[in-house]
C-alpha cells in the first residue's frame, strides 16, 4: 500500500478509536490504550512526518466534529506521545530516557 494512504488510514483510525472510546463506559480504557497505536506505528516505520500528518487528521476530524476541546485533548494526550516517542526510538535513544 502507498505510504498516503496507510496514513490516511492511522489517522482515520486513531479518531474512530477516541471517539467511539466515550461511548464503552468502562470499556473505554482499553480503548484509549489503542488510540495512540496507529500515529506511534506511522512514526516508526515511515517517520515524524507521517505520524505528524495522521495526527493532525485526526486532531482535524475531531474539532469538525466534536469541537476544538476534544481535539486539543486528543493532542496533547495522545499526539505528542505518538509523534515525539517514535522519533527519540528512530534516533537511538533508550526507552526509557525517551519517556522520561
Amino acid at each position: 500500500m502507498p505510504r498516503t494512504l496507510i496514513t490516511i488510514l492511522g489517522g482515520l483510525f486513531s479518531y474512530f478509536l477516541f471517539s467511539a472510546s466515550g461511548t464503552f463506559g468502562p470499556a473505554a480504557v482499553a480503548t484509549n490504550l489503542l488510540v495512540p497505536l496507529a500515529p506511534a506505528y506511522l512514526g516508526m516505520r515511515f517517520g515524524t512526518g507521517s505520524a505528524g500528518i495522521a495526527v493532525l487528521i485526526a486532531g482535524g476530524l475531531l474539532a469538525a466534529s466534536a469541537g476544538a476541546g476534544d481535539a486539543v485533548m486528543y493532542i496533547l494526550q495522545f499526539g505528542i506521545m505518538a509523534t515525539v516517542l517514535p522519533w527519540f526510538l528512530r534516533n537511538v535513544r533508550r526507552w526509557d530516557r525517551a519517556v522520561a
